[in-house]
């Protein structure tokens, strides 16, 4: 319902299929898929491990309960089955997919700046 948010995305859209929409199908028919190949080897990974928290990487997993695209379930099936409870699952009640990245992208930024300095 924000114009600006609206606007931004028909500009990302219009970019993304400049050069036809065979890549685009080709990413849809990826992210649709019953079985994605990541998850095991991210299982494989967390859960055999022996090594330390402080061996990986700092993961957080932001959610915006109001989420319709993504639903919580997901998140926390990521953060518990897939990554074996390592990442950090930050909760926002009151946002949805696109408010989320848009009212917390100074969030994810200090995020990536405190991760890489470690």
């Amino acid at each position: 319902s924000n114009p600006q948010v609206s606007e931004c995305m028909m500009s990302i859209l219009a970019l993304a299929l400049r050069q036809g929409y065979s890549a685009s199908a080709d990413e849809a028919c990826i992210l649709f898929r019953r079985k994605q190949g990541f998850e095991e080897s991210l299982r494989r990974h967390f859960e055999k491990s022996t090594a330390t928290t402080q061996d990986y990487p700092r993961i957080s997993i932001y959610q915006g309960d109001l989420d319709v695209n993504v639903p919580k379930a997901h998140a926390e099936y990521l953060s518990n089955e897939v990554l074996a409870g390592s990442p950090t699952l930050e909760e926002y009640p009151t946002l949805g997919h696109l408010s989320l990245v848009f009212n917390k992208a100074e969030t994810f930024s200090q995020f990536a700046l405190n991760s890489e300095s470690k």
